[in-house]
């Protein structure tokens, strides 16, 4: 037997096999480098592994199950060759819940790989892999780990962000040279820099960073989705399917699939700016496909590339910002009955100190609204606050005078009502079944969530034949509170009116016999 070596590992922890071998001939981000594992009842997996500099060679293995895994390497060069070993994989005890997966019992929704619920709240942080470069930071990411903490602490549970992004296109008026501003990172993923590119070469230095912020993400419970690509952060991309550009996309699949906890996104805006067209992403997803033996889900930030390809993707990925957001999101919803829909970027970003990006709302409350919109029609959206989405990071907010910081108290609320009502068990219903106005989600034959509108001095409900009554406790999404239930009798055409006029609310029903 050559080279055996043993390690123990938690399951879906990443196992990182290291090898040593500074003699090799070539570009080592060219030289083939698998592990082939194997367990009984599981099969194999190939996993492709990755040069870390300083003649150090990785295979980043997850066990996606206990027991023993063995394994043996295949390489180009002679010293890698047929090294053999085994991972003695233990039950994780640390909260380290696998990927996660479509729910069996209903593909539109998301569960974590062992079995526990999830509801997706996102929050985009496209520089979060990008904020600890500078010397004091050495090789910790404080900046990152400091603004993790606080919105996992909120309920963010899926963190939509860059491999690299270099400045933004637009002005973005304030906060520039402040200590927030990570424009221009000092580190990219090549050689050289983003203004003098060495594309054969790719930088380890870079990838380590940013791997301690996905591995403190999974720490936190928080789903790393990694757009791999971004065109409108005036980054220098080698040219589309040459060498250069292979090497990088199949350098990073290599190094962050061994991570329980990436959702693969090909690119931000993938069609969008123009730079390529579809059967780019296309050969993009299909090199996911043939390269991750983990099978973490897969989208495309583009609704256009989503609705033309859907059997590439396992995610329908949209950017709506229209008024009419809940009846698109509903009509998606339906169209893709197979598949969770993601409504990335819906058009609600959150003012802060640092004006960056408005979109077309900033109002907190607002941004909520069009959050619970997209809830009410069955799928996922993401909170956008305009110091901490793109260049420009606040990785602070707590830090921040009070009246200044963001709103994320108003989605711990929100994930809080998706979990004690759980967001899996209702679908939404048309919009006319049984209200007169506002939006309703059923659960079984006799529940339902009804979502008063802000201008709604009340809402009829009706339909409700097989009932005599109903139990009504009205949610406030901006406080949190739950009003006092009652009890109302049902008539044919039956009044409900919330506590709180002036906004949105959601009134929680129980319907009797």
């Amino acid at each position: 037997m050559k080279g055996l070596k043993m390690h123990n590992c938690k399951l879906w922890d990443n196992c990182d096999i290291s090898f040593d071998c500074a003699a090799f001939e070539g570009n080592p981000y060219d030289i083939r480098l698998w592990g082939i594992f194997s367990s009984p009842g599981m099969g194999n997996l190939r996993i492709p592994g990755f040069y870390d500099g300083e003649g150090k060679w990785i295979i980043r293995f997850m066990p996606p199950d206990a027991g023993q895994w063995d394994f043996i390497t295949e390489s180009d060069i002679t010293a890698l060759h047929g090294l053999k070993g085994t991972v003695a994989v233990e039950q994780d005890s640390r909260g380290n819940r696998g990927r996660i997966i479509a729910r069996p019992d209903n593909p539109q929704y998301l569960m974590w790989e062992n079995g526990d619920t999830y509801f997706l709240l996102g929050f985009e942080a496209d520089w979060l892999g990008l904020i600890d470069f500078s010397k004091e930071c050495g090789e910790d990411i404080p900046h990152a780990r400091q603004l993790i903490d606080e919105i996992a602490e909120q309920g963010f549970n899926h963190v939509v962000m860059n491999v690299i992004a270099n400045d933004i296109t637009w002005e973005g008026k304030l906060g520039r040279n402040s200590p927030y501003d990570f424009s221009n990172p000092p580190l990219w993923p090549f050689g050289g820099t983003n203004d003098n590119p060495r594309y054969d070469e790719l930088n380890p230095v870079f990838f380590r960073k940013l791997d301690k912020v996905v591995m403190h993400l999974r720490e936190k419970g928080v789903i790393c989705h990694l757009m791999i690509y971004v065109w409108n952060k005036k980054v220098a991309w080698p040219a589309q399917n040459s060498p250069q550009d292979t090497r990088y996309f199949d350098y990073v699949l290599a190094r962050y699939m061994g991570f329980s906890n990436i959702v693969w996104d090909i690119s931000k805006e993938a069609l969008t700016y123009g730079y390529c067209g579809s059967d780019y992403i296309k050969s993009k997803c299909l090199r996911v496909r043939e390269l991750d033996a983990y099978r973490h889900l897969l989208t495309v930030h583009e609704k256009k590339f989503c609705e033309t390809h859907p059997d590439l993707v396992d995610i329908i990925s949209a950017q709506d910002w229209r008024t009419g957001l809940h009846e698109s999101m509903s009509l998606l919803y339906k169209t893709y009955a197979g598949k969770p829909v993601y409504n990335i970027e819906h058009g609600g970003y959150e003012a802060s100190p640092f004006l960056v990006f408005t979109g077309d709302y900033e109002v907190p409350v607002t941004c909520l609204e069009r959050n619970y919109l997209c809830a009410f029609a069955g799928v996922y959206s993401t909170y956008y606050w305009q110091g901490c989405s793109w260049n420009i990071v606040c990785y602070e907010p707590s830090a921040l005078p009070i009246e200044r910081r963001p709103c994320f108290d108003l989605y711990k609320k929100f994930y809080d009502f998706f979990t004690r009502f759980p967001f899996h068990e209702y679908a939404p219903v048309p919009e006319t079944a049984y209200s007169s106005n506002g939006y309703i989600m059923r659960s079984g034959n006799d529940r339902l969530l009804l979502f008063k509108k802000r201008e709604a001095h009340c809402v009829h409900i009706y339909n409700m034949k097989d009932f005599s009554s109903a139990t009504v406790e009205w949610f406030n999404p901006l406080t949190g509170e739950y009003h006092t239930p009652e009890l109302i009798p049902l008539e044919s055409f039956t009044v409900l009116r919330s506590p709180w006029k002036d906004q949105f609310s959601i009134a929680i029903i129980k319907l009797n016999p």
